[in-house]
């Protein structure tokens, strides 16, 4: 079940935060891990959130503890080790952001193999201690940004503190109790801190552990990824740091007779009483490891940790896969949903828009020149009617001016001695003003119009297509 806190200002919890918790998926004595999702824009990436558990969120020593791992894994870098990439504080308590690494603990490989009746092949458990070597190592030589050597010592190398990814990288997980120099917790006195069964034995005496106690721990480590048994157990922890400090270091040949000599002797180096009898750098272990490792692979062939670890954990990958999916998708499906920009909001009541123009001013221009035409055909009906009336007043004084044949033959005949009244002349007709036809002041109008209403479809075009460019 997801779960989306309200928005916590600069913690892990809340949409106003670049990193959303999802859920919880492991607990440890003081601390739990969770899944979160980072957002930033479309970047989306699923980390770790590592926090303190409730009970220890308000002790100032544990506090401080945590903080100590914040400071000290910012300096580590290394493909062997699980990086931190952020830390914070919320009302939660202080928070460390680390790579989500896909893939299981060693444990979990021993485990499985135990559950099959098998063991772990040779070369898988040395190419995963060879990593492993190789990250300690790195804490173990980290120094300072102004140079100082830290003298970093890890104190809880343990099976569960390893993580096998399904690219077949084994890396170094957890400095939550790691010791730091010009900065440690003081051990309490009669406490220790860690998994016991990996306790080098000058730790048991409450001496100050170092990098060589480091060694030890990865010797167990490695015994018990090869024998698939505990090799320090009892039934408290009386007994088993009885174990520890009297019993002389157990010889991985008596459980499995495929190991490689050069392999039982390192191991029995490693789990030496006596400090200065373990090899003394974990780079020394790591290069001892790959050369055994070339003898080997040049024997039985090359065995490859990806293959092994996606073979047998085939439905647990599939299934973290599906997880990471589901939780991105999620965190998708919750987003809080953003204003429109108004010009994205505005687009599609612009395009609407656009189009009538079009289609009116389309309409227009037709009307208009449909009108067009048919006011010229009425112009020139007018001019012959018009022609014609203007013709009538002529011919009705040209009528009157000349006399009919009706009337001659009518008129008394006229004798000379009889005056006879003079008819008046009548003036000649005035030349009619010439008039310009209609029918031509017609046909002007109407181009005129047509080239209106082509400029201003072609202004409207122009308009339209700018739009369109400045939307795209």
């Amino acid at each position: 079940m997801f779960c989306y806190p309200e928005a916590v200002e600069g913690g892990v919890s809340g949409p106003a935060t670049k990193y959303r918790f999802i859920r919880t998926i492991a607990e440890g004595g003081m601390g739990s891990v969770g899944l979160a999702v980072r957002e930033e824009g479309a970047f989306r990436r699923v980390y770790a959130i590592k926090r303190l558990l409730p009970e220890y969120r308000r002790d100032e020593r544990v506090r401080s503890m945590f903080m100590d791992e914040a400071r000290i894994a910012g300096l580590l870098h290394h493909p062997n080790i699980v990086s931190v990439v952020d830390v914070g504080e919320d009302e939660d308590g202080p928070y460390l952001v680390m790579d989500y690494v896909q893939g299981v603990p060693l444990a979990a490989i021993i485990g499985a193999a135990r559950e099959d009746e098998k063991l772990v092949p040779i070369q898988i458990a040395a190419r995963i201690i060879r990593d492993v070597a190789e990250g300690l190592d790195a804490s173990h030589e980290l120094v300072a940004h102004d140079g100082t050597k830290l003298e970093l010592v890890h104190r809880d190398v343990s099976p569960q503190n390893v993580l096998v990814g399904y690219d077949g990288i084994a890396r170094l997980t957890d400095f939550g109790i790691a010791k730091a120099l010009g900065r440690q917790q003081r051990t309490t006195t009669g406490i220790l801190k860690g998994k016991f069964g990996y306790f080098a034995p000058e730790r048991l005496r409450f001496q100050e552990p170092t990098r060589l106690s480091d060694i030890f721990s990865l010797g167990v480590v490695f015994h018990e990824t090869l024998s698939g048994q505990r090799l320090y157990d009892g039934a408290d922890q009386t007994e088993i740091a009885r174990r520890i400090l009297e019993d002389p270091p157990p010889d991985i040949g008596f459980v499995r007779n495929d190991v490689h000599p050069t392999i039982v002797e390192l191991l029995l180096r490693m789990l030496a009483r006596k400090p200065e009898r373990r090899p003394q750098t974990a780079h020394e272990v790591a290069r001892c490891l790959d050369s055994v490792l070339l003898d080997i692979a040049a024997e039985e062939g090359q065995a490859f940790v990806p293959d092994y670890v996606t073979d047998r954990f085939a439905d647990l990958h599939l299934e973290q896969m599906q997880e990471v999916d589901d939780l991105t998708a999620a965190v998708e499906l919750h987003r809080p949903s953003r204003p429109t920009p108004w010009f994205r909001r505005s687009r599609g009541r612009v395009g609407a828009a656009l189009v009538a123009l079009v289609v009116a001013g389309a309409l227009g221009i037709w009307l208009m020149l449909d009108r067009s035409d048919a006011f010229t055909e009425t112009g020139d009906s007018s001019d012959t009617q018009l022609g014609s009336s203007e013709g009538a007043p002529v011919a009705a004084k040209q009528a009157r001016a000349q006399p009919s044949a009706s009337a001659e033959a009518e008129a008394p005949e006229v004798t000379p001695q009889e005056p006879v009244a003079e008819v008046p002349k009548e003036a000649p007709a005035a030349k009619a003003k010439p008039q310009r036809s209609r029918t031509t002041r017609n046909a002007k109008r109407g181009r005129a119009s047509r080239k209106a209403t082509k400029t201003e479809a072609a202004s409207t075009e122009r308009a339209s297509s700018a739009l369109m460019d400045w939307e795209r």
